[in-house]
């Protein structure tokens, strides 16, 4: 007689430990089989680890593309800022002066970091999203109290 060829049967297992061979028994080695064999599967590891890099990667481009955006809005606007000051300002230097021409008197024109510091704030109400029109009028009107308090800090200096 031939030799007998030793099969494994995940059902009659006698892993981990040595019991009766009942159904009850059976069943939980089964389970436990199972479970042991399907969380030591190097593709669900190899899966879940590549979950986890897509997950963080994902992570990682939504921070730094939000990052970008917000830096990008902000140099927009201190550009629309500096713009707005600029043109503000060479406006009211052609104004004193065809006043100062007309009347022969000599006027005092405001600094011209007055003349940033209240446009990029107007760049900042008008480029802010959440204000309606109401809010933005009035954000509008106290921006020569902000003026009025850097004029202030620089003629404290002087």
């Amino acid at each position: 007689m031939g030799r007998k060829i030793a099969t494994y049967s995940p059902v009659r297992c006698h892993w981990p430990y040595h019991h009766r061979n009942d159904k009850k028994h059976d069943k939980n080695q089964t389970e436990a089989f199972v479970k042991y064999t399907s969380m030591n599967d190097p593709a669900i590891i190899t899966g879940i680890f590549t979950l986890g890099g897509v997950a963080i990667g994902s992570l990682a481009t939504f921070l730094i593309s939000f990052r970008t955006t917000k830096l990008e809005n902000q140099k927009h606007i201190r550009e629309l800022g500096l713009q707005l000051a600029t043109t503000h300002f060479e406006y009211r230097m052609k104004e004193v002066q065809a006043i100062a021409e007309a009347t022969g008197t000599n006027m005092e024109v405001q600094s011209l970091s007055i003349f940033v510091v209240e446009g990029i704030k107007m760049a900042e109400i008008i480029c802010d999203p959440k204000l309606n029109a109401w809010e933005m009028g009035k954000r509008l009107a106290g921006l020569t109290t902000i003026t009025k308090t850097v004029q202030s800090g620089i003629d404290a200096h002087k």
